[in-house]
């Protein structure tokens, strides 16, 4: 959380600024709240405009905070009360190891939770300790037949446990659970539609067992450990059932304080607890560090959201700017007469800070309450986002810090003063003569002192900045330096060859250099490359407004060229565009502000059609050509898969597939940090099987197939997934990496993939048994027979493969799966379906008053339709009594509306449609389109003659 005070100290300094000018100039101070005050509806639409800034900025910081509070009730769901796990770290092939990566959790003996148990009363901070054992285990029902190949096997004692099961939001504390039964969580009774006495078959890596459902669980506290789906025994039965007496792999501790805040006390909870545990036991902070992760993956989200929002920012700070020289342009005159009769260009910036002030105050008060609607109906659009990332049932948490309000209150304070203030020197620097006779000011044509200043300065730091980016490529350098470069030579030579011709170059310039993205090119920072592309996008449609405004006579003149062809739009095209080109600086001001509003919505256009375009570039990217990515939940060292697999029912539907066996191993990274990281062996055969594209390769390496084989023959490469990126390795760094029994080796990266749903370090299978222990397979690739169907042969992998306990996937379905969530309906991206017909009304016995309604509905339209036509009838006339007359050819026609009767519905009192019959005296007569010459009578009882207008009898 960011501290507040900086923010609140600066807005403070600025309000005693102002208020201290404002005792030294009491009678502008009194000028400027009295035009704050007097013209209400106008300060309650430059309120409207100033306060989008402020809450952008405030949507986005709540969103922030709604996306922590949304993680940390994820981490508080999955753990409930428990704070630490304490197990001793053992192979790759445990449970535990796979939960946390690089810790492990191999058996020992209950007596360590005895000797800990003894000496709690000397542990102020912790609470409770519970000796449990999570193993991963594959289960189905014998009834419904249904399979759940990655459920958790949960092994508890009712007695000595802190924390007790919720049934129905009732507490419930497994006391009446027999030997030989189990508690189900709601999710895996769902997914194995379980019901309460059904037998169950449970395969873990210590054998097969069989349970009774005794009870289906809530999915919350204890029930919802780790957000999976679980079954729970008694610890008794489950030592008995996997022959391990008297054995437990985990203790539980639970600190002070409720589920919500017991993390804060993790710290003095585990110098507590270390002191009694024996040598070699680790404890791990399960909680704080899904917290911590969860806060991490917030960063992503805010980026997005933060790139829309600066650009609304941005386009805020110019509206803000625009309004002000509006209001200026608006009291133009009465400067000009406040500066005649001895007002200072001093006391005119003064009165119009004073006047902004409260603007900024009032637009930040409002905006900052308005972002907290945005950040609700943000949260609310990107619901499935949250259930597609986490996989479960989450709905989105609305929260917010009270910092965040204040930062988003003195940040959108201090933008909006900061704009003012400039607006209000621009405006004060007027002519009093022309101000008064609402002149325009004159264009310096070669440039001003202050121009030529601004240029050097820009020309200065062009160069530096370029220099910069080109020593740490730096993106936001790499931007503005060739742009300030740009922007400070024209200022230099407007001098010679006149500004228009200076500034439109270097607008196009700056444009074809922001196009490109050249900028980007060796930049592995996140934080930058958004920074770089914010530059560029602000800087591509600012230059492109340059050149608009500069040249807009040569547009605007096209413009008027083609339209006057009819000469009716002449005058019409002319005087719509003699505004624009008088006021240069506004229509600047006011085309970019739209500009950056069409860019952002072209931006969100442009991001759901690279999602939805490219679904066919994903599933290749992703899949290497595989149709099924497999893993194995429970562990099996020295397994025989390929026997399995031929022995397998499932085998003749299966093109070809590939088996990794797998471990954790640990990443030094250059920083210094430590990431635990998966680690698979891979065969020879897989290189000449798969098709998985590189994000980067070696470049001794001229195809993807070279790369694999040299994996197999050399024992110092290493190939990595897509996420790595995240880390900053690329390919030829070279990574110390760190395996479970702790040796260290270094490998050479060969090559990073595009593909990043297999997480994994990818060495050859040799170097993964003996320097990690990679000894069970744990992932799997298969490739679908021409003519099956994925889907099927998906649900018979997890049937067939039961004992390895197999979750496996369909490529193409998850990928369109994550799209679907992602650019959901309520986001905006993706069209709404339309919605379905209107049930047709059926018949009741209000039948006959809804009938009398209608007919009394219909005579009203008929006294409207007569009225309206007297009314009409009347005002034709007395028009045409009015017309100046006219003689000769040149006679204008004329052109008198007609109101045509609308029709009535058809129903039971009108079976005919069409206009409703009018009297004869109600009736129109038809007016001739041009006065007869030779004065005869016309038809329908109209009459004209060549000196008259026409006139109705």
């Amino acid at each position: 959380m960011t501290d507040p005070t900086p923010f609140v100290a600066s807005i403070l300094i600025a309000i005693g600024a102002v208020l201290l000018l404002g005792l030294r100039r009491r009678i502008l101070l009194r000028i400027g709240v009295r035009n704050f005050l007097r013209r209400k509806g106008q300060v309650a639409l430059a309120v409207a405009g100033l306060l989008i800034a402020t809450s952008i900025i405030s949507g986005t910081l709540v969103m922030g905070d709604s996306f922590r509070a949304t993680f940390r009730e994820l981490a508080i769901r999955g753990l409930g009360l428990v704070d630490e796990v304490a197990w001793v770290p053992g192979g790759s092939e445990t449970y535990l190891s796979q939960r946390f990566p690089g810790l492990g959790g191999a058996f020992f003996n209950e007596s360590v939770y005895a000797g800990v148990e003894g000496r709690l009363g000397e542990m102020p901070h912790v609470d409770g300790i519970a000796p449990r054992i999570l193993l991963p285990a594959a289960i189905s029902d014998q009834a419904s037949g249904y399979v759940e190949p990655a459920a958790d096997f949960v092994a508890f004692d009712p007695i000595r446990d802190f924390d007790v099961f919720s049934v129905g939001g009732r507490p419930y504390a497994a006391a009446d659970m027999l030997s030989g039964e189990a508690a189900l969580n709601a999710k895996l009774a769902d997914r194995l539609e379980a019901r309460v006495g059904d037998a169950l078959k449970v395969d873990t890596a210590f054998g097969t067992a069989t349970v009774n459902v005794h009870i289906v669980v809530d999915d919350v506290g204890k029930g919802g450990l780790f957000v999976q789906p679980n079954l729970f025994v008694r610890l008794p039965d489950a030592q008995t059932l996997l022959d391990t007496p008297g054995q437990i792999n985990a203790i539980f501790v639970s600190n002070s304080g409720g589920a919500a805040d017991s993390s804060a006390f993790t710290d003095e909870a585990i110098s507590e607890l270390q002191p009694w545990l024996p040598a070699g036991q680790t404890i791990v902070p399960v909680k704080q560090r899904a917290i911590e992760e969860g806060e991490t993956n917030v960063d992503f989200v805010v980026q997005i959201f933060g790139l829309l929002g600066t650009f609304t920012t941005i386009s805020g700070v110019l509206l803000i700017m625009n309004i002000f020289i509006v209001l200026a342009e608006e009291r133009k005159g009465e400067m000009g007469i406040s500066r005649a009769v001895g007002m200072r260009r001093s006391h005119l910036t003064e009165t119009f800070v004073f006047e902004g002030m409260l603007y900024a105050l009032a637009a930040s008060a409002i905006g900052t309450v308005a972002g907290l609607l945005i950040a609700a109906m943000g949260l609310f659009g990107l619901a499935p986002l949250f259930r597609a990332g986490s996989g479960v049932e989450l709905e989105p948490v609305f929260a917010f810090e009270v910092s965040s309000l204040v930062i988003a209150f003195s940040l959108g304070f201090l933008i909006t003063m900061i704009v003012i203030a400039l607006a209000s020197w621009r405006v004060s620097r007027l002519n009093i003569v022309r101000a008064i006779r609402d002149i325009p000011e004159p264009l310096a044509r070669r440039g001003t002192r202050l121009q030529w200043l601004l240029a050097a300065v820009s020309l200065s730091l062009g160069i530096v900045a370029t220099w910069q980016a080109n020593r740490s490529q730096i993106p936001v350098l790499s931007v503005l330096g060739p742009s300030l470069l740009a922007y400070g030579m024209a200022g230099l030579i407007q001098r010679v060859v006149g500004a228009r011709a200076a500034y439109t170059f270097a607008a196009l310039a700056v444009c074809v250099w922001a196009v490109r993205p050249w900028w980007l090119q060796g930049s592995a920072d996140d934080w930058g490359a958004y920074v770089g592309f914010v530059a560029a996008g602000t800087l591509l449609v600012m230059s492109t407004i340059v050149v608009i405004v500069l040249n807009s006579r040569l547009l605007l003149a096209g413009l008027t060229k083609l339209a006057s062809g009819r000469s009716s739009l002449r005058p019409v095209v002319k005087t719509a565009v003699s505004y624009p080109l008088a006021r240069k600086g506004r229509t600047g001001l006011t085309l970019a502000t739209f500009a950056l509003v069409v860019f952002i919505i072209t931006l969100v256009s442009m991001f759901s059609t690279l999602f939805v375009g490219n679904v066919e570039q994903a599933i290749v990217d992703q899949s290497g050509g595989y149709d099924i990515v497999a893993r194995a939940s429970i562990p099996r060292p020295g397994a025989n898969f390929d026997a399995d697999f031929r022995a397998a029912l499932v085998s003749s539907k299966i093109a070809y597939y590939s088996a990794f066996n797998g471990s954790i191993a640990v990443i030094a990274l250059p920083t210094g940090k430590l990431v635990s990281y998966p680690v698979f062996g891979v065969r020879e055969a897989f290189a000449a099987q798969n098709a998985f594209p590189f994000f980067s390769l070696l470049p001794r390496f001229e195809t993807s197939k070279e790369a694999w084989e040299a994996l197999a023959a050399d024992s110092c490469l290493a190939i990595f997934d897509g996420g790595i990126q995240d880390l900053g390795p690329v390919a030829g760094d070279r990574l110390d990496i760190v395996n479970a029994a702790g040796p260290c080796r270094t490998f050479t990266v060969a090559g990073v993939l595009r593909e990043s749903l297999v997480t994994g370090m990818f060495v050859s299978d040799a170097v993964a048994s003996e320097a990690f222990s990679a000894q069970a397979p744990l992932g799997f690739l298969f490739k679908v027979s021409s003519g099956e169907s994925p889907n099927e042969v998906n649900r018979l992998l997890e049937r067939d493969f039961t004992a390895y306990g197999m979750d496996a996937t369909v490529f193409r379905a998850f990928i369109e799966d994550i799209l679907q969530r992602v650019l959901h309906p309520n986001l905006g991206i993706v069209p709404r379906p339309r919605p379905g017909r209107r049930p047709r009304r059926t018949r009741g016995r209000h039948d006959a008053e809804r009938r009398r309604a209608e007919e009394r509905n219909r005579h009203a339209a008929r006294d409207r339709l007569s009225t309206i036509h007297d009314f009409q009838v009347s005002f034709d006339r007395d028009l045409l009594r009015l017309a100046p007359r006219h003689r000769g050819r040149h006679a204008p026609r004329n052109r008198v509306r007609v109101l045509h009767a609308p029709t009535v519905p058809h129903g039971p009192g009108n079976p005919v449609r069409g206009p409703v019959e009018r009297p004869d005296h109600l009736r129109r007569r038809r007016l001739p389109r041009r006065a007869p010459r030779d004065g005869a009578a016309v038809s329908g009882g109209c009459a004209a003659s060549a000196g008259t207008g026409p006139s109705i009898d």
